[in-house]
């Protein structure tokens, strides 16, 4: 593949809108009038790219299924990915991607996951989806109602707003409208979340347990104390919010019960040699609102970092 097809392609799977629809429903091609294209199905979205790049119909599976991919000069191509990807890591919007024989990885500060596996009868990772596409610097995934934008620093989940998908991708992207009709959403019951990570190792030994160390490393927060399973926060400006904390697994999780604060609870647990720290989010925030989603995550990391800086709970806070 020379240079300027490997451009299209990129080109063409960067700006792809996936949809994935019940098999009665007919296929699309890319939309026309300038919008970005989308495809009613993953075939459909390879079909284009092999028109472009030719290549070998690969056996594969992905997002929880078998998946159509081609290879090209050792290179794969494949639908909901942002890019040819080969054995050199390549930067995409929301991670890095890259060949390791037989499969396909991509990889951020959230860690790395294996995203796509060449071969007839391969263990399918991820997980299946409605609706995919990319942003400017992120991964947007639309699965059973649930809106998940990965970047490379953190993990929004948020129940899935019509109104909102149609505004981004109809009226700002100029997507054919098809793309968003009878998407499968659910009611706002479940608190939109974002979590971060980092690795266990850049944060001093067992400091992330004690829940008073890791909330008074937050800016704003002047004081924090743990009092059996109650958890008293003293803010900057003089409120006091009131946390109940509970174990959960890996961790422990705090939830508001008293006061006024932009997280309904916050938890932390190990997962491996990394820690993930989430927060639930009062609903009267809205994490797709411009720069939310960015500020809240830096928030969080910079928790941790704080944290790493410590030598033992007492160097956190007054």
């Amino acid at each position: 593949m020379d240079t300027h097809t490997r451009a299209q392609v990129d080109t063409l799977l960067r700006r792809a809108v996936l949809r994935i629809v019940p098999l009665t429903e007919p296929g699309a091609g890319p939309a026309t009038g300038g919008g970005r294209p989308w495809f009613a199905g993953a075939q459909a979205c390879l079909e284009a790219v092999a028109a472009l790049a030719g290549g070998e119909n690969l056996a594969a599976a992905g997002f929880g299924g078998p998946w159509p991919a081609l290879e090209t000069s050792g290179r794969v191509l494949a639908p909901g990915f942002p890019m040819v990807v080969g054995t050199s890591p390549r930067e995409g919007p929301d991670a890095t991607y890259w060949r390791e024989g037989d499969e396909v990885w991509r990889s951020a500060d959230r860690g790395a996951e294996r995203v796509l596996a060449l071969g007839a009868g391969a263990s399918p990772p991820g997980c299946a989806f409605d609706l995919l596409w990319f942003g400017d610097g992120e991964r947007y995934l639309l699965t059973r109602g649930d809106l998940m934008v990965d970047d490379r620093f953190s993990r929004l989940r948020v129940a899935a707003d019509p109104a909102w998908l149609e505004h981004e991708l109809v009226r700002r992207h100029r997507v054919d409208r098809g793309v968003v009709s009878g998407l499968p959403t659910r009611p706002s019951c479940r608190p939109s979340r974002i979590e971060v990570r980092r690795a266990v190792n850049l944060l001093p030994t067992g400091i992330w347990d004690d829940p008073a160390a890791v909330l008074a490393a937050r800016e704003g927060v002047e004081r924090a104390d743990l009092l059996g399973d109650r958890l008293l926060l003293r803010l900057a400006a003089g409120q006091e919010v009131q946390l109940m904390v509970s174990s959960c697994r890996g961790g422990w999780r705090a939830e508001r019960s008293d006061g006024e604060w932009p997280y309904l609870a916050v938890e932390i647990a190990a997962e491996g040699t990394d820690l993930t720290y989430a927060a639930e989010l009062d609903p009267r925030i809205d994490p797709l609102r411009p720069g939310v989603r960015t500020r809240l995550a830096f928030d969080l990391v910079s928790d941790l970092v704080v944290l790493g800086g410590a030598r033992s709970p007492s160097d956190i806070g007054p």
